[in-house]
């Protein structure tokens, strides 16, 4: 495995972007000012190839929630240390994980190279904080069900089908976004409060209250 380079982010006329132009004045929390690094759950109103994914017809009933890392008032994707984002977010993010699994297997897609996608079935508590430091930010996905054998979709016409039938296999589905400064959760089998008393946020900002950002600074 050798995992992702540093990356740049370039805009349309070829500079590199600085952070704060990735974000738009929505992505602001202003309550969060003053408390470092944490993270924060909302619902999910998703997007895929710059369309909203309808929520009616084959996913009608997916709860989707969004767990979001951030710094201070920003998320973490439009600060100063965004493209160290998977190693600063990876306690936070295992703590997330294997809540979300909990008696269920948790099965990790890593695209560990350009060409390859290694599949990790219940990885111990350290090896998964240090796979999630390594390659969350290079396309990751997850899934939770009662059968780590089970298939994911690939439906290249079409994410809602995609979507949908990975549903009717896994009770959760996990999606990297917000340029490795997020997740999404998908599921059928769980409402929004059920959901989120599996994340357990507390428990969640208690490990990333243990980052010291500044290592991450220099």
């Amino acid at each position: 495995m050798k995992g992702p380079s540093r990356r740049k982010r370039i805009g349309l006329d070829g500079r590199i972007l600085r952070p704060e132009e990735t974000l738009a004045p929505a992505a602001y929390r202003p309550d969060g000012k003053g408390r470092g690094l944490h993270a924060i759950l909302e619902k999910s109103l998703p997007w895929r190839d710059g369309t909203a994914v309808p929520l009616d017809g084959t996913l009608k009933g997916t709860t989707i929630l969004l767990l979001w890392f951030r710094v201070d008032d920003r998320p973490i994707e439009g600060s100063t240390v965004w493209d160290r984002s998977a190693q600063i977010i990876a306690p936070g993010l295992a703590v997330a994980l294997r809540g979300l699994a909990a008696d269920a297997h948790l099965v990790l897609n890593l695209r560990s190279d350009r060409d390859r996608v290694d599949h990790i079935v219940d990885p111990t508590a350290d090896r998964l904080e240090m796979l999630l430091s390594r390659y969350f930010d290079w396309g990751f996905q997850a899934y939770v069900g009662a059968d780590p054998d089970a298939r994911w979709a690939r439906d290249a016409g079409s994410f809602e089908r995609e979507r949908a039938r990975d549903l009717r296999k896994w009770l959760i589905a996990i999606d990297e976004c917000y340029d490795a400064g997020a997740i999404e959760i998908w599921s059928r089998a769980y409402d929004y409060e059920k959901l989120v008393a599996r994340i357990d946020l507390e428990k969640v900002n208690e490990s990333l209250a243990g980052v010291d950002l500044t290592r991450f600074t220099s």
